[in-house]
């Protein structure tokens, strides 16, 4: 005989009945049948006994003769392909390297002129005449960079010449600089200031010195660099009297 507790198909045991239903009354009968029933539950209950656990999923509430359901088979995930690294394509010709040209009076390429003196005049205070200046520079071909302008000033109150040299950056200070007029001894002037300009020196221009740039070609302006290298830069002195006798005329 097999008895099964509830619903529970695999909570079943065997019985084996001997003579369960023989020649006693019903009562009896029932009374063995009952006995038999208790001692099933104390052996399903007794300890070390296995009882399926619910956590064993819905194979519990199949019904009888029906498969348990296949446990679901986990997918191994394929690998995607490599890539092969992408190669940047070679330049036939690679262009050379742009080179930065120096911007100070070191430069190679020789500086070029200006083609002549600027003259610029203003009215002087109370309206006394005119405070003028002339001016000429040298700049390089290449990057029109300044290597060198001269200027000279003319007030109207006073009538007395001074000279402003404007130098590039990149120069040792201390030598100052150097004004030569065709062969004759150069004058010294002091570099007073730099800004983003350039250097500056500047001073009141001699009878001398005047006369020597009414009357020459050439004006030299030396200078060092950082390794005390002296740098001449030459300005022509064309044009000089005729252009200093309109501001003087002012």
């Amino acid at each position: 005989m097999r008895l099964c507790i509830g619903s529970m198909m695999s909570a079943c045991r065997d019985v084996s009945v001997v003579k369960a239903f023989d020649e006693r009354g019903p009562v009896a009968r029932g009374r063995t049948v009952a006995g038999m029933l208790a001692g099933f539950i104390a052996v399903m209950l007794a300890p070390g006994t296995e009882t399926p656990a619910l956590a064993q999923g819905p194979s519990w509430f199949t019904s009888p003769g029906q498969a348990p359901a296949p446990a679901e088979q986990k997918r191994t995930p394929t690998p995607a392909p490599k890539r092969k690294p992408a190669v940047a394509p070679q330049q036939a010709n690679p262009a050379p390297p742009r080179t930065t040209q120096p911007t100070t009076a070191q430069a190679a390429t020789p500086p070029e002129q200006r083609p002549d003196w600027n003259i610029q005049c203003q009215n002087a205070a109370g309206g006394s005449g005119f405070n003028c200046q002339m001016s000429r520079a040298v700049v390089l071909k290449q990057n029109r960079k300044l290597v060198l302008r001269v200027t000279v000033t003319l007030p109207a109150k006073t009538k007395k010449p001074s000279l402003l040299v404007q130098t590039p950056f990149g120069l040792y200070l201390p030598a100052g600089v150097r004004l030569q007029i065709d062969d004759q001894k150069p004058q010294g002037m002091v570099l007073q200031t730099c800004n983003q300009n350039g250097c500056f020196a500047s001073g009141p221009i001699s009878d001398q010195m005047l006369t020597g740039m009414k009357k020459g070609k050439q004006l030299r302006a030396i200078f060092q660099n950082l390794q005390k290298k002296d740098i001449a830069v030459a300005l022509p002195l064309t044009g000089f009297t005729k252009h200093y006798a309109q501001m003087e005329s002012r």
